[in-house]
């Protein structure tokens, strides 16, 4: 029979390599609270034994993702950690906060509604809860996992009508020189320059009317600022809401909606 250790002498245990990860993390995180922190401080925000915490900085700085100061004055962050961020840009950002919002105006309004971001020459549909309202058609399920035209969409029509002029004006000229005929066609019905304004003044975009689309819609911006950073949309059936009984009833609150996540942002990025 095999002897077993004395109790003083078992072998350590090894961590999980997802608990190592996260524990990495975690101070990864405290360091980002102040400029400087000690193993200290770290051990307070993370709940980790001073010995897990040495073990983990001292890993964090022979990879760069974290610099311990001169004369032990504690430890602050490496230049390394700015690589982290580089795939995950405001628009991802802006997405992620709005998932909440969006479930939340669906569970009382019940239609559902969608955020949309710039994607070079057209707006994309980032995330919807179509999946989560009692009124959803297999046609918009379809739409909404595409590209849609600036021109011819309400989030497109909105974004061009709410961004920086200087914006607006390269992003017409890309879409006039563009090969990409979804994108140059199919025009909004008369005068590009007067709808831009309409929209502007009335504070949303109309969803164009097409043949054989029982679905109706308009959209807001979300705005930062000058920046509109995307737009959020509400889709309705047209045979069962009247344009004007849809705007009266749910404008202001697909507005506030855009205004929170607007907020939410802001937060995050202070």
């Amino acid at each position: 029979m095999p002897r077993q250790p004395p109790s003083n002498q078992r072998p350590r245990t090894r961590e999980a390599p997802a608990q190592v990860l996260l524990r990495g993390l975690s101070v990864l995180e405290s360091l980002n609270a102040r400029t400087i922190s000690s193993v200290e401080q770290v051990a307070t925000d993370t709940h980790l034994p001073k010995a897990t915490v040495v073990r983990m900085l001292a890993l964090l700085v022979t990879k760069g993702y974290a610099m311990r100061m001169p004369a032990r004055r504690g430890y602050q962050l490496g230049e390394r950690v700015l690589a982290l961020s580089v795939g995950y840009r405001s628009r991802d950002a802006i997405v992620d906060l709005a998932r909440p919002h969006l479930q939340r105006f669906t569970a009382e309004h019940k239609w559902p509604v969608a955020i949309a971001t710039l994607d070079v020459d057209a707006m994309r549909n980032r995330s919807s809860t179509l999946a989560e309202s009692p009124f959803s058609s297999h046609l918009d399920q379809r739409r909404m996992a595409r590209r849609v035209p600036l021109l011819a969409s309400a989030t497109g029509i909105a974004y061009l009508a709410f961004c920086p002029a200087r914006e607006r004006d390269t992003l017409l000229r890309l879409l006039a020189s563009s090969r990409r005929e979804r994108a140059r066609s199919p025009r909004p019905e008369g005068d590009l320059d007067d709808r831009l304004r309409a929209t502007a003044a009335q504070g949303y975009a109309p969803s164009p009317t097409l043949r054989d689309d029982p679905v109706r819609g308009f959209a807001v911006p979300v705005m930062v600022g000058d920046r509109v950073l995307a737009c959020v949309t509400l889709r309705y059936f047209g045979r069962a809401l009247t344009e004007r009984q849809a705007l009266k009833r749910y404008l202001e609150p697909l507005r506030a909606m855009a205004e929170a996540i607007s907020r939410d942002y802001h937060a995050q990025q202070a």
